[in-house]
């Protein structure tokens, strides 16, 4: 991820994490551990078990069977809620998502996604409406009159959304020309994607 989109990406309300497989270094905005009310530093330039060591035991094995998966190409999205240990000492559950961005000779090298703070007590069925509810939330209304003033770019692969429909790739050359302060959002590709089992539900309401 080159500076300037870091920079970007950096107070987006969606907490977002970028794996580097190979390396196994993990960067991410602060507030994936700020929600849970740790220091954002503690994480920084470690692996992923710096993460996972919070995961509560009854979640950890299903949690890594289900990245195993996806990194040995037997399935595209990594998809799994877990409750990992808050600060106060309170585990939280979090609906966490992410898929393969890049491959290094035709081995999974990086992935990046998203989690999403379900709350205390396992939602189940009500995960759906949080999730909408988040994303309504973290995202810019385009009726707010701004439209002018932002632009929005997609948490997960930082498409921007150009003449409120069509969303294209971040090149340098559009970044560089980009006016105004970014807007953070998730785009219908990628809601499609992270959330399949909610994405009817959700674009209904937000796209």
């Amino acid at each position: 991820m080159n500076i300037q989109l870091d920079s970007l990406l950096k107070n987006s309300p969606f907490p977002w994490w970028e794996w580097d497989i190979i390396r196994n270094t993990v960067i991410f905005n602060d507030r994936k551990a700020t929600m849970l009310g740790y220091d954002a530093e503690r994480f920084k330039g470690k692996g992923y078990q710096k993460f996972t060591d919070l995961l509560h035991r009854g979640d950890y094995e299903r949690t890594m069977e289900d990245m195993r998966q996806v990194l040995q190409g037997k399935k595209e999205l990594y998809q799994i809620d877990y409750r990992i240990l808050a600060s106060d000492g309170h585990y939280r559950w979090y609906m966490d998502r992410g898929t393969v961005i890049e491959t290094t000779e035709g081995r999974p090298s990086k992935m990046r996604g998203i989690v999403i703070d379900l709350g205390e007590e396992n939602p189940q069925e009500g995960a759906g409406h949080i999730l909408l509810d988040f994303i309504k939330s973290a995202s810019l209304n385009d009726e707010t009159g701004l439209e002018d003033s932002y632009f929005t770019l997609c948490s997960n692969c930082l498409k921007v959304k150009k003449d409120n429909q069509r969303w294209i790739p971040v090149s340098k050359a559009l970044l560089s020309g980009l006016e105004g302060k970014p807007s953070h959002g998730i785009c219908p590709d990628c809601i499609r994607l992270l959330y399949p089992g909610y994405a009817d539900f959700i674009l209904q309401d937000v796209v």
